[in-house]
């Protein structure tokens, strides 16, 4: 299977206007599931990079994606809790939402409360383990090889933890808890109907995005969507400690009352004080445009560079990242080639090695970032990102 996925992939770069081709690319993903899946959920909102057919086919892998057959549904809720009957209602065994390590059922519990029922598919954590594997012997021909290494860690680290849902269960039950925000709605959890194998939440009515913007959604309402999203990074890293780092359209729900609904917490980070006080730091020294102050982030943040050096590489990509800082709102449609050119600047820094000795944090961070700002391009929102690092 594995050579399957070379295969399409190759057939993908020698004709990638091919709507045919998109399709095989994603049959092989399909095939894979796990981290390759993974990938094809944050390749989606690379539109600037890829055919609209490739997008679109890599759009499914966020919540799309052909799911495992009825027999398997009911058999995994009988294997975790017993009974189907004796627990829910109703239980449909077809899933409504299908993914890259599990797919989502509709239930009603016997007191009446509709919920979603959500299943790991079996041996995901042995699928991530390999497919990591497999990347880590290709990083070890890469140049920056000590590079990739540092940044595979941290990425087998979260897909992990993803793969128990009992640790998922409880980071979604303390952000259902902790991120009391007015346009931010987190399921809860029903923890007598969850396992390592199945979590069973409230289910939350809405559209993810794609869906959501066939219907030509005024602006306020955009501006509102994206505006919640952000204030989920700055709360959770300024005040809660704990990052939410997969922002991904299968991630979010828009709602009928204008708030958003937000699933998937497989993947979060704790991010220390110091670390958050690091960040903050770093974008003051931005905005202001402080090289002193920025350098010396650098340094804390375990880069290993020259003055000189920083400010020849580091200095464009800082640049970048004080745009949306330094305005009330920054419109993410204004210009389209916004996004993309930070992508430019910070695969720059990588060839340039000076990413060697990051943090391990602040890649969560920049992923989680990066990915909002994909978001809000695609939302077509102005967000006030503004007061959030201004403020004390």
């Amino acid at each position: 299977m594995q050579a399957g996925a070379v295969h399409a992939m190759g057939r993908l770069i020698g004709s990638a206007d091919s709507a045919g081709t998109a399709r095989v690319l994603m049959q092989a993903l399909l095939e894979l599931r796990g981290a390759a899946l993974k990938v094809a959920q944050f390749m989606c909102l690379e539109h600037d990079l890829l055919a609209p057919e490739v997008a679109r086919e890599l759009a499914r892998a966020t919540h799309r994606v052909p799911a495992m057959g009825p027999e398997f549904a009911l058999s995994r809720v009988r294997a975790a809790l017993g009974s189907v009957q004796q627990h829910f209602a109703v239980f449909d065994p077809v899933p409504f939402a299908a993914a890259s390590l599990g797919q989502v059922h509709a239930a009603r519990t016997h007191d009446g409360v509709d919920v979603a029922v959500k299943l790991i598919y079996p041996g995901i954590a042995q699928t991530v383990r390999s497919d990591l594997a497999l990347l880590r012997r290709t990083a070890r021909l890469l140049p920056q090889a000590p590079l990739h290494a540092h940044v595979l860690d941290e990425i087998e680290a979260r897909l992990i933890e993803e793969c128990d849902y009992l640790q998922e269960a409880a980071a979604q039950a303390w952000f259902a808890r902790h991120l009391q925000l007015p346009d931010i709605e987190v399921p809860a959890v029903l923890p007598g109907l969850s396992h390592r194998q199945l979590i069973t939440s409230r289910r939350l009515t809405g559209q993810h995005p794609e869906d959501w913007l066939r219907g030509d959604p005024p602006q306020a309402a955009r501006d509102r969507a994206g505006q919640a999203l952000f204030d989920v990074f700055v709360r959770s890293l300024r005040t809660l400690g704990r990052l939410h780092g997969d922002p991904q359209p299968g991630n979010v729900l828009l709602r009928e009352d204008g708030r958003v609904g937000l699933l998937d917490f497989g993947c979060t980070r704790w991010i220390s004080n110091p670390v958050q006080m690091m960040i903050v730091r770093l974008l003051r020294a931005a905005v202001q445009d402080d090289r002193a102050a920025a350098y010396e982030s650098y340094r804390e943040m375990g880069l290993v560079v020259t003055p000189g050096a920083a400010e020849a590489a580091l200095g464009p990509f800082r640049e970048w990242v004080a745009v949306p800082l330094r305005v009330p709102q920054f419109d993410f449609a204004a210009d389209p080639s916004f996004v993309a050119e930070g992508r430019r600047l910070f695969l720059r820094l990588w060839r340039e090695e000076l990413l060697a000795g990051l943090r391990p944090e602040f890649v969560l961070v920049n992923r989680t970032l990066y990915g909002l700002y994909r978001l809000f391009e695609r939302l077509g929102a102005r967000v006030s990102c503004q007061s959030a690092w201004t403020d004390n």
